[in-house]
């Protein structure tokens, strides 16, 4: 245990990593985690080091996992019915260039695209646009 200036008590550990540097990893602070719970923890965190692992990197790591897995979830939520309708026209079913100046054909005649656009617009981007696309 040590107390910090401002006179926060919190539980550390310190050990060696696998190459050889001495640091120290916070377990938890006194008032949110009693010395009981400290202890378990500890031995936890000892058993991990004597595995052959730094239990600092293993919870850097985790923190970096959680994360992307967050960003992931947000990224999937944001990718709504409309968009991927408007992905689908621009990407298959309209004209579109290169930026070289070339234009690469679509997969219908001008008046087909505008009738493919006006469909889908007409129905299933009112009704469900902004719902996300995963769930479907």
């Amino acid at each position: 245990m040590s107390v910090q200036k401002t006179g926060k008590k919190r539980f550390i550990y310190r050990f060696r990593r696998t190459d050889g540097k001495l640091v120290e990893m916070t377990i938890g602070y006194f008032p949110q985690m009693q010395l009981a719970e400290d202890r378990i923890k500890l031995q936890e965190l000892k058993k991990i080091r004597e595995s052959g692992y730094c239990p600092r990197e293993l919870r850097e790591q985790q923190k970096i996992n959680e994360l992307q897995l967050k960003k992931a979830q947000e990224n999937k939520s944001k990718f709504t019915i409309k968009k991927m309708i408007d992905l689908y026209l621009t990407e298959y079913i309209q004209d579109r260039h290169t930026k070289d100046g070339k234009v690469i054909k679509g997969a219908r005649k001008l008046k087909g695209q505008n009738e493919v656009r006006r469909t889908l617009y007409a129905d299933p981007v009112q009704v469900l646009g902004n719902k996300s696309a995963v769930l479907f």
